[in-house]
Parts: structure tokens; sequence; C-alpha cells
């Protein structure tokens, strides 16, 4: 089982095809939801190492997949990073920010991305 498995939870395909391929080459296994629904499906059926979840979605927003996901016993402990274009300084933020592990702003640099999941991974597997 790798201990380096992401789920990215996106509804735009073009962030899906990049990010991912940015995880690839930095050596990590990849699954990817195109809504939150999917991603809801694959972290209970997968259990991921960690989550990039965008908070603007059609049908269930990240807000609300990252409240079923911290209610979830399989899911609970996986360390959830928010991935998106939309500012931090919402009271949704203030009132699940115990619930993040940390916040990813797009755009961003493959550098970034990276050093921010290898930091949480290594915390979860610690």
């Amino acid at each position: 089982m790798s201990l380096n498995k992401v789920l990215i939870i996106d509804d735009e395909p073009l962030i899906l095809k990049s990010t991912s391929m940015i995880l690839k080459y930095s050596g990590f296994d990849m699954l990817t939801a195109i809504d939150g629904f999917d991603g809801l499906k694959l972290a209970e059926s997968e259990v991921p190492n960690l989550i990039l979840l965008d908070l603007m979605m059609p049908g269930i927003n990240g807000w609300d997949v990252l409240a079923k996901l911290k209610e979830n016993p399989v899911t609970a402990s996986i360390p959830v990073i928010i991935f998106t274009a939309k500012e931090y300084t919402t009271e949704e933020t203030q009132e699940y920010s115990s619930k993040v592990n940390d916040f990813i702003q797009k755009p961003f640099t493959p550098a970034h991305l990276i050093e921010i999941i290898k930091k949480h991974i290594q915390k979860s597997d610690s």
C-alpha cells in the first residue's frame, strides 16, 4: 500500500490533470474526483494519505465535503488541504479552520504544492 496516495477533489478538469501530472512526477499516487460526491466515495473506499479539496464545486461544496469527511470514522483522520482560488477570510474559514490542515491558493507553484503535501503526509504517518 502506498504511503503517498493523494486524492484531488476539484471540478476543473484542467486542474485535475495538471495537479495529477505534478504529483505523479514527484512520486505520488493520485486519485481524482470531479465533484464532492465522487470524492467522498473515493475517500472512503481508497483511504488516501491526504486530500486536496477545492471549495467551489457544483452539487456539494468543499466545506460540506469537509464536514462529511470529518464525520466519517473511516476518513476523519485524513489530512485535508483546501485547494482553491477563493479567499480564506470568510466566516466558513474560521468555522472549519480546526478541521483543515492547510490552504493552497490557486494558482500555485509545483514546488509549493509538493512542499505542503509532503509536510502533511509526513505528519500523518508519524
